[in-house]
């Protein structure tokens, strides 16, 4: 595909329908396309004791009511999306619930003893809303974290780690408690288990979409679209115990899609290969990938088999087959022209064995030998002529004996 084919049909990607699209309401052109995605995200796993809540900040510089500055991010400018992810090892960096935030009012709760808290706090609760009450224990950093937060939680049977803002200071109870100076085992769990988040942006840094000229829900859904490939590949990775890596997963991915939404036209594809793995390998395609016209700038041109009595050269060609001049002739070719063109060399095969047979010398019943009859020359000079093809030195000499019997 070329570049501005592609860029054509990224002009129209949409990740919500139209008719519920708002003007005034900028997180109807996305959410209907996350909803989609964190319902499938949830139903492959559960998380286990420990999760980790942190924020994720999407680059855009352009102008949108709800762009966030976070100085200590690498984008600095963009949208910013609160993320929950297991701290389990096995399932770190899998976003089981995300949200974007589009301002102080996104998350409302319904429960009248959470009206107290505030926005960063009630991003916490409004995560772990279907977590609550299961005895889990959540870890956040300093921009969560407060007493008046960890004393909502464990009135829901869930326990807080987390890191303290020296101006939201411990109470004097804590200030003036004698602590053991060793280190405690709080702050061990919680460099532990706080990483799950930044270890997903960490895999997810060498696929930001970074073009300009995009508009902002098609960067947030083209980021999105990403984190859950890599929450497939986490899934993946603990199902088959591989050492299989992102990008390579990435690869197998986009041939499975495309395998998965084949058109029907023929399996043409190379048959590709896999790394070998230290255990069970990733499911290969039922069916192989049609291959599409390539440009090959090396190649001299060809003529198009299926448009070539008009005498159309083109460099567009199939691996291995004459030469196409077009998409549709391509599909023509694939189709129709293969069965035509065996079909007409064996016509031409039996043609030529034909006209040879014909032209040697019969013998006849009574003994004399029959030869081919020579057509005599006509009055103008000229001499009719025969069917089949005749070289051109045969037509010289022909038209030179015609010459010498008129004179």
């Amino acid at each position: 595909m070329s570049r501005d084919g592609f860029f054509s049909i990224l002009k129209f990607l949409r990740f919500s329908s139209p008719e519920n699209v708002r003007k005034d309401d900028p997180k109807t052109r996305i959410e209907e396309y996350l909803d989609v995605l964190r319902e499938r995200s949830q139903t492959v796993m559960k998380p286990g004791k420990h999760i980790a809540i942190d924020e994720a900040l999407i680059m855009w510089r352009g102008r949108l009511g709800f762009r966030q500055y976070i100085k200590t991010k690498r984008a600095r400018f963009g949208v910013k999306a609160f993320v929950l992810c297991p701290s389990d090892e096995e399932w770190q960096g899998y976003s089981w619930n995300f949200h974007l935030y589009y301002g102080k009012d996104t998350y409302m709760i319904e429960d009248p003893n959470a009206s107290r808290l505030s926005v960063s706090e009630r991003i916490v609760v409004f995560l772990m809303k279907d977590l609550l009450n299961s005895g889990r224990h959540v870890i956040t950093d300093n921009w969560y974290t407060s007493l008046r937060l960890a004393d909502y939680l464990e009135t829901q049977r869930t326990l807080l780690t987390g890191v303290v803002r020296s101006g939201r200071g411990p109470p004097k109870e804590v200030q003036e408690m004698k602590l053991d100076k060793k280190q405690p085992l709080h702050i061990e769990k919680y460099n532990q288990k706080m990483g799950s988040v930044d270890l997903a942006d960490q895999l997810l840094e060498p696929y930001h979409y970074d073009r300009k000229s995009l508009a902002w829900f098609k960067k947030i859904g083209i980021h999105f679209l990403f984190r859950i490939a890599l929450n497939a590949f986490i899934a993946y990775r603990n199902a088959c115990k591989g050492t299989t890596e992102f990008l390579q997963f990435l690869e197998i991915l986009c041939k499975e899609l495309l395998t998965e939404h084949n058109l029907g036209a023929a399996a043409l594809a190379e048959v590709y290969t896999i790394q070998k793995v230290h255990g069970p390998r990733l499911q290969q395609p039922s069916s192989n990938i049609h291959h599409f016209v390539k440009w090959e700038e090396q190649k001299k041109q060809k003529r198009c088999r299926v448009c070539h009595p008009v005498r159309k050269a083109t460099r567009y060609y199939c691996a291995g087959d004459p030469g196409i001049c077009s998409v549709e002739h391509f599909k023509t070719w694939q189709s129709e022209g293969k069965g035509k063109e065996k079909k007409t060399r064996t016509q031409e095969q039996e043609s030529s064995t034909s006209l040879s047979e014909e032209g040697l010398d019969q013998p006849s019943t009574s003994g004399t030998v029959h030869r081919p009859s020579m057509a005599l020359p006509s009055t103008s000079g000229t001499v009719p002529r025969r069917s089949g093809r005749i070289s051109g030195k045969a037509r010289q000499k022909r038209n030179l004996s015609s010459s010498e019997e008129s004179i």
